[in-house]
């Protein structure tokens, strides 16, 4: 009877970690987001992405002219920012406009930290304002004149 105890306390904690596995949530899932530049020039997106330790900043990723990039990304929830600039078009950028619009640190290289880092190494280190959205699959389409 004792053997049998043994036993069942063993199993009885890899089983609930078998159940968790499986029955992962859907926010931890992967999330697919295309970027579509419909401008002339190059462009340079950064994404703000929540994740289990606290929301994180990562760029750049790079669209050419006229083209598409699809990025899969393990993230928390379904609300995440973006900001994105046309390289050599300072003036023409996506990003929030509201007073609730989250503020990240950006710099001109590539770049991953964490979002209350507010001073990451790098070159041209600036404030920025990010656009929020909410959803698991989305499409950017980037246009300008």
């Amino acid at each position: 009877m004792k053997m049998w105890r043994f036993i069942a306390g063993l199993m009885l904690p890899a089983l609930l970690l078998g159940l968790v596995v499986l029955f992962e949530p859907a926010e931890a899932q992967a999330k697919r987001y295309t970027l579509q530049n419909a401008t002339g020039y190059p462009l340079k997106v950064a994404l703000l992405v929540p994740s289990p330790m606290g929301w994180y900043v990562h760029g750049w990723y790079n669209v050419q002219p006229y083209s598409y990039r699809r990025i899969n990304h393990q993230g928390g929830g379904p609300t995440f920012g973006i900001y994105g600039i046309v390289a050599g078009r300072q003036n023409l950028a996506w990003q929030g406009t509201s007073a609730n619009s989250p503020q990240i640190a950006i710099v001109d290289n590539r770049m991953e930290h964490s979002f209350r880092d507010k001073r990451p190494s790098g070159s041209n280190r600036r404030l920025v304002k990010a656009l929020m959205v909410r959803g698991d699959s989305y499409v950017f389409r980037f246009h300008g004149k």
